[in-house]
């Protein structure tokens, strides 16, 4: 699963379907100040900002309709359950997720 950071410092999640990562991949454009901005919207941003602790239920509602179906959900929480396994959760249970900039627009 992938967090997009669009160079306008708009956010969409990608590969929904990808349970084995959890990464934000922000396009090589894109200024500090938005990158900050918009890693505040999925949770709590290390001061670096090569890490993001985000917030399951954003997660949620982006996977828009496939976020209901059953076979989704049950990899989403594997998932999340794989993290906190491996304490990559803060004490909220937000996860964390690797960032990566300069990726292509």
């Amino acid at each position: 699963m992938r967090v997009r950071v669009s160079s306008r410092g708009e956010l969409s999640l990608t590969k929904l379907d990808e349970f084995d990562r959890f990464d934000i991949e922000v396009a090589g454009d894109t200024g500090r100040a938005e990158v900050a901005l918009a890693l505040a919207e999925l949770g709590q941003p290390t001061d670096d900002l090569s890490h993001v602790f985000v917030e399951p239920a954003w997660v949620v509602r982006q996977g828009g309709e496939r976020s209901r179906a059953q076979e989704w959900r049950d990899g989403w929480e594997a998932m999340a359950a794989f993290a906190a396994a491996h304490g990559w959760t803060d004490d909220r249970g937000r996860i964390r997720a690797h960032v990566t900039f300069g990726a292509p627009r």
